[in-house]
This record gives structure tokens, sequence and C-alpha cells, in this order.
């Protein structure tokens, strides 16, 4: 399973990359940027991105997502899940976010429960 993690604090990718592959073998790849994720994304397949919103400078993490989502069709791939991290969200960016193609929405600092309902919550991994 690949998985591509966005997030403009390189200490903060790598603490999710960290518990992240603590919790299952994953291959990830790190992009600091919205367009380091999407030229990440034209490049490659993931199951999963997990997708800072606030990136700073250009575009946010809804709106690369909403970008991804474009791309899914063009370059002909299947949905890949977006979950976002986010230090505060409102009732209204949450609907935002969501109406961009985010697929659900965690509040930061991350943890160990947060990256455990990550998994749980991805319904590739789901047991039926």
């Amino acid at each position: 399973m690949k998985v591509l993690i966005v997030e403009d604090n390189p200490s903060a990718a790598l603490a999710v990359k960290f518990r992240l592959t603590a919790t299952m073998n994953v291959d990830t790849v790190i992009t600091h940027s919205a367009q380091e994720a999407i030229q990440a994304f034209k490049n490659d397949t993931f199951v999963l991105i997990i997708m800072d919103i606030g990136l700073g400078a250009g575009l946010d993490g809804a709106e690369a997502t909403e970008v991804i989502r474009s791309l899914e069709s063009e370059l002909g791939r299947p949905r890949t899940w977006v979950y976002a991290l986010t230090a505060h969200i409102s009732e209204e960016d949450l609907d935002r976010q969501k109406s961009m193609g985010i697929d659900k929405i965690f509040e930061k600092p991350i943890s160990d429960q947060m990256i455990a309902e990550i998994l749980e919550d991805l319904p590739i991994l789901k047991k039926e």
C-alpha cells in the first residue's frame, strides 16, 4: 500500500510517516506543497493521501484535493482516499473541504490513536 503524505512542516510529515509505518507496512512518499503533491500523484498511484489543509503559500490542501480529483478522471485512476489533517476547523470549512473531495478530516496534533482511526476507517482495509 502506497501513501502520500502532504505536509509543509517537515517534522510533522516525519511524525505522520513514523506513526504510520510503525502501525503497518506501507510505502510512503512525503511532499511539502500542493504542487509537489499534484506532481507526485501524476507520477504514481496511491491508496491514501494524508493531506494537511494549511499548506502555506499557493494552493491549500482542499484545493490540491480538488485538482487530484479531476486528475483521477483524466488519468483513469481509481478513487484515492484523501484524509485531511488540520489544527482548527469550523463547520463552514468542513463543508467546503468535503465538497472539494476530502473524504474525512482529522484534527491535529497527530497521535497514535489518530493513525489507528485513519487506518481503521480506510475502506480498503475494512473487513467484510
